[in-house]
């Protein structure tokens, strides 16, 4: 007698796998950023600007979607220090991934001087 099993539960699509979760690991070289959307501001942090673009890990229960457009601010006053004259770039979300109320951004610039801000941060 041949008997089926229900198949395993898959995960959600928002989270993401462990593979891609090593892909967006935090780097010691980071700096606050903050991301404006919609007339919100959330505190982001830099984890990595060396793949042609830039990825940040942001807080929010709000997930952005790929596709859409953010407002990202450089030197928002790095980890509770005193606030520097903030730079602010256009960008759009390449791909998102959400675990909870954290999201992990995959950012492109329109303009390139923006990657090279970032990039000046970084080093």
């Amino acid at each position: 007698m041949l008997r089926l099993h229900p198949a395993h539960p898959t995960p959600a699509p928002a989270a993401p796998t462990r593979r891609e979760r090593r892909r967006f690991r935090r780097s010691a070289l980071s700096e606050r950023v903050r991301v404006v959307a919609g007339g919100r501001s959330a505190s982001a942090e830099l984890i990595d600007g060396s793949a042609g673009g830039l990825f940040l890990r942001v807080e929010g229960s709000q997930r952005p979607t790929a596709g859409s457009e953010l407002e990202v601010g450089f030197g928002a006053g790095s980890y509770g220090g005193p606030a520097r004259t903030e730079e602010r770039r256009r960008a759009r979300v390449i791909r998102c991934l959400s675990h909870g109320d954290t999201h992990y951004l995959a950012l492109r610039f329109h303009t390139p001087d923006a990657l090279r801000i970032g990039a000046t941060r970084l080093g």
